[in-house]
């Protein structure tokens, strides 16, 4: 539950640099970016589950589930990107770039969850 909290923080956090962003840089704000945010909180939080899960399991039986879980994300964020650019030509730059902005802020979080999973599970 704390998790989903922090994912969502972060989540309103980025949106709310990106829509300051639009009044000081020359990029518009879409409703768009806010449809990224949400797939990102639902696909990080999905992510999560999977990766306690790992950090339930013990020596190599972390790494399947792991892996699954950074395969998934990345197939399931390359579809999602693809189809945003696919309705949306005219802003395909922008949305490319504050999703892969985005991308990264969500993949450095899942990171520092399951790294503090693990020295949870040591101490």
């Amino acid at each position: 539950m704390r998790s989903s909290l922090i994912i969502s923080a972060v989540a309103f956090i980025l949106l709310a640099i990106t829509y300051l962003a639009s009044y000081v840089i020359p990029l518009e704000w879409s409703n768009v970016y806010l449809i990224i945010a949400v797939f990102l909180i639902i696909l990080t939080v999905i992510v999560h589950q999977i990766n306690s899960i790992a950090l339930a399991r013990k020596g190599r039986g972390v790494i399947i589930p792991y892996l699954i879980s950074t395969v998934l994300k990345l197939i399931l964020a390359s579809g999602m990107l693809i189809i945003l650019v696919k309705f949306n030509q005219g802003l395909a730059k922008e949305l490319v770039i504050i999703f892969l902005i985005y991308y990264a802020v969500f993949s450095a979080l899942e990171i520092m969850m399951v790294n503090k999973g693990l020295r949870a599970q040591k101490l």
